[in-house]
């Protein structure tokens, strides 16, 4: 057991006066070894930070210091052994634990790593509280809505992908000419246009049958008088046989609550039948727009797809100078433009359920606006990259066809003597050359 030290103890106040004190005199000193704490520094993490104190003060865990080193004793509690720790190695590890203790990271590490986390809490409670307003607003979480949304979702599918709504019609195997291909592709965005009238009236359809089952409901008056009386079956001989009996008042007032519970949902649902409407139009115009996207890649497709025969044709001809096309490039470019635009044209001429006029009432804001979809497929950038790809092609052909057709340059003589050629002046100079004959002879 170690005798308590007396002399010079009130010298030393803390961890680092000790050490430096039997740090410089060793054990030439009258104070042996001292007793020490841990300091009170609050929520501050300093393990090194002791405060000296007489053997009555000392806590449960405890530390002695001496010139050899410090020995750290545990308590009773902590089941650990005691540690020893030599003077030089205790002093060296605190020195690195005050200077990084002193950079800025290191100094302010715990502080902000507690703020990062309250800031992610508050985030994600936050995002929660949104998560919750959305579930409770959502149209799929509400069965007025959500078997109707389904059967919605369909019909966009229906008019996206069903060969009746397609803008372009199928390709020949054989080639054709222009003015031949752009008819039957105008044939064709008829039959769609009509395809695209049914699909919408199968929309509007079940929207108003929506529309009209929540009305119903939230007109229904929540205070009517309920039913006091049941109707069981009744336990006598009789099959069939019905017995009347008194409801009991809890079983009234629970009617009566879910009575008002189920009109303030409708009411609550009436209120949100104006963008129900909207989610049903705009995802009829987001498949029109998809639609059209995709009939313009087909095309492309078509154009790039190399063919045995070629899908156009044009006749070549010799001007005065050189060879020419007919009909010309501009005509076939102009002729695709106006295939572009009239696809344009046709989804722009379908139907929409939010200008119909059954659907006015559910709007409270007055004046209805909606995205015009030839806008949005006019600016949409992957319709102008395809409209740019399919010119491209087309002049890429026309070049591949005028370098193939200057093998017709040494037939140019033909043409030009076939031009300038006279019968009446070729029937004259044989004429003339027989009757010489004749007289000859």
């Amino acid at each position: 057991d170690l005798d308590e030290p007396t002399d010079g103890e009130a010298r030393l106040k803390n961890g680092d006066d000790a050490a430096n004190f039997f740090a410089r005199n060793g054990n030439h000193t009258p104070v042996k070894f001292v007793y020490l704490n841990r300091a009170r520094t609050g929520d501050e993490f300093r393990p090194y930070d002791l405060a000296v104190v007489s053997r009555e003060q000392t806590d449960p865990e405890y530390f002695t210091m001496s010139a050899c080193g410090v020995v750290h004793v545990f308590s009773a509690e902590q089941k650990h052994p005691s540690e020893f720790i030599q003077l030089s190695t205790w002093m060296q590890q605190s020195t690195f634990f005050n200077v990084l203790t002193s950079i800025r990271f290191f100094k302010h590490y715990l502080a902000a790593k507690i703020f990062r986390l309250w800031r992610a809490n508050v985030r994600y409670k936050l995002y929660v509280a949104q998560r919750n307003k959305l579930c409770r607003r959502l149209f799929l979480s509400k069965p007025a809505f959500c078997s109707t949304l389904l059967e919605i979702n369909a019909l966009c599918y229906e008019l996206r992908t069903s060969e009746k709504t397609r803008l372009t019609a199928a390709v020949s195997p054989n080639f054709m000419v222009i003015d031949n291909f752009i008819e039957e592709q105008q044939q064709q965005c008829q039959h769609a246009a009509k395809a695209f009238e049914q699909i919408v009236d199968k929309l509007q359809a079940l929207v108003e049958k929506v529309c009209k089952d929540v009305t119903t409901r939230a007109r229904v008056d929540a205070d009517a008088p309920i039913s006091m009386t049941i109707e069981a079956a009744d336990g006598g001989e009789g099959k069939g046989s019905r017995s009347k009996r008194t409801k009991s008042m809890s079983q009234v007032k629970e009617e009566h609550a879910n009575r008002v519970a189920a009109v303030k949902s409708a009411q609550a649902e009436e209120q949100q039948l104006g963008d129900f409407i909207r989610l049903a139009d705009y995802m009829a115009v987001s498949n029109c727009y998809l639609l059209t996207l995709a009939s313009c890649e087909k095309l492309l497709e078509t154009l790039t797809t190399p063919r045995k025969n070629g899908l156009w044709i044009t006749s070549v001809e010799f001007d005065d100078e050189a060879v020419i096309f007919s009909p010309p490039l501009k005509t076939f470019t102009t002729s695709i433009t106006q295939m572009l635009e009239l696809m344009v044209s046709n989804i722009h001429a379908v139907p929409r359920l939010l200008y119909m006029r059954p659907f006015k009432p559910y709007f409270h804001s007055g004046r209805v606006e909606g995205p015009d979809v030839a806008k949005i497929v006019r600016r949409s950038v992957q319709f102008v990259h395809v409209q740019k790809s399919i010119e491209q092609v087309v002049e890429e052909d026309f070049e591949r066809a005028t370098l193939y057709a200057q093998q017709f340059e040494e037939y140019r003589v033909v043409h030009c003597f076939g031009e300038n050629w006279n019968y009446e002046a070729y029937a004259q100079s044989q004429q003339t050359a027989t009757f010489k004959a004749a007289v000859v002879n």
